[in-house]
């Protein structure tokens, strides 16, 4: 990666529900590598924030009887407050019913209706309203009918014919299989990448963009038929550039695009993999460098921990047990900075892991307390005793003092 400046993103968070521990560990990881960088003298931009549009947002309002933009504003604080708690210093926290982001949206759609690369068409298809995500018959069919992404929890997935506006994606995944396989769009671990080739060579077809205002108003309105919202997906994908001046700030676009880094869930690895990158390419727009696909925090079961399921991992009391914790569990029990560790250190990248009560309290206690802490207290300890708390001046180096240098400086450079 280039020395000269770094741009990280987590994805931006969905805000029909309060956010979980996964939520709060990729933006952890973010901030610790964002941190990294700033000590290196680096500049540094760290981008997180909300996606606001869609379904899940618009049927979460209506079950609460309220607005969705007053369910927007409500989420998107719940978010900032954990990470403020998380101690997270992000440069730029968006939110996709800012103005900012949805008039660049707006021109990037008339854009790709004027060059040709959006065109209308029925579309004949499954369609899970949980994931705001349309899936092919094979796909669906694997499943048993069900949701691939989350069968149990989704459910049978029904058949929609309808009138829509299609992205010419297929045209555009050659390229992107390119760029892949040639390194100039990296995606890891290696396994991702292996995902994403494979998805690639099986066969890409072109993506469904938007919705009918017939079943879904809330949404950014197509420029070119106002009967028509944008699909979530190409909507929230483009706050990468929005918030670093894309078609607003030549100066500001040119300092920080493209992104160094895209720090995501495995869950969503075809969309910034595939959807993403397609969408650039289709504008003209360099690609990302890197994505970075992480697994889940799993229960002593091995149960993912999702909205969905959270109301136990939630609700019940702070106490050791096989259940996740809560992000308020974790910081009264733990305080900032150990839950910081703590999840920054949860997995291997790209592994599932697994994260519940007990695990993370023998952690803090065997690496931290015993190990780190014992370590600092003898040194502490010698220190006061041998040499009364105080460090010698520091005098002209001995021979053995220099081949030590020389040997160490040696195993840098090789390293």
């Amino acid at each position: 990666m280039p020395r000269d400046r770094f741009y990280v993103t987590t994805p931006i968070y969905y805000v029909n529900d309060v956010p979980h521990i996964g939520h709060a560990y990729c933006t952890v990881v973010a901030d610790v590598l964002a941190g990294y960088h700033r000590m290196l003298g680096i500049p540094t931009w760290f981008q997180t924030g909300t996606d606001e549009h869609g379904q899940k947002a618009e049927t979460a309002a209506q079950v609460r009887g309220i607005s969705p933009q007053q369910l927007c504003d409500e989420y998107s604080q719940v978010f900032r407050g954990l990470f403020e708690r998380l101690g997270i210093r992000h440069d730029d926290f968006i939110r996709t019913t800012e103005e900012r982001h949805k008039s660049v949206v707006t021109k990037v759609l008339q854009m790709l209706w004027n060059s040709g690369e959006i065109y209308k068409a029925d579309y004949e298809g499954f369609y899970c309203a949980r994931c705001e995500r349309y899936w092919t018959d094979t796909e669906v069919a694997s499943h048993g009918g069900n949701c691939p992404d989350q069968p149990e929890l989704h459910g049978k997935v029904p058949r929609l014919v309808e009138p829509n506006y299609f992205f010419r994606m297929s045209k555009h995944a050659p390229e992107l299989q390119r760029k892949i396989e040639a390194g100039e769009f990296e995606i890891l671990p290696e396994k991702r990448r292996n995902e994403v080739l494979g998805y690639l060579r099986g066969g890409v077809e072109d993506l469904c963009i938007s919705r009918s205002k017939s079943r879904l108003s809330w949404g950014i309105t197509l420029p070119f038929d106002p009967d028509f919202v944008c699909y979530v997906w190409l909507d929230a994908l483009f706050n990468y550039e929005t918030a670093v001046g894309y078609l607003t700030d030549p100066d500001r676009h040119a300092k920080w695009w493209p992104a160094d880094l895209h720090i995501v869930g495995k869950d969503i690895l075809t969309t910034h993999c595939v959807y993403w990158p397609t969408f650039l390419i289709a504008v003209g727009e360099p690609l990302p460098r890197r994505v970075l696909g992480h697994g889940w925090l799993l229960d002593a079961e091995g149960l993912k921990l999702s909205k969905t399921k959270r109301e136990g991992a939630v609700a019940a009391p702070i106490a050791p047990g096989s259940r996740i914790p809560s992000n308020d569990e974790m910081l009264a029990v733990l305080g900032r900075d150990v839950t910081r560790w703590a999840l920054a250190t949860a997995m291997k990248y790209g592994d599932d892991a697994r994260f519940d009560w007990d695990l993370v309290l023998s952690r803090v206690n065997s690496e931290l307390a015993n190990g780190l802490g014992n370590s600092v207290n003898r040194v502490l300890r010698m220190a006061q005793q041998s040499c009364g708390g105080k460090l010698a001046e520091r005098g002209a180096p001995n021979e053995k003092e220099k081949g030590l240098r020389a040997a160490a400086e040696a195993a840098i450079a090789a390293v």
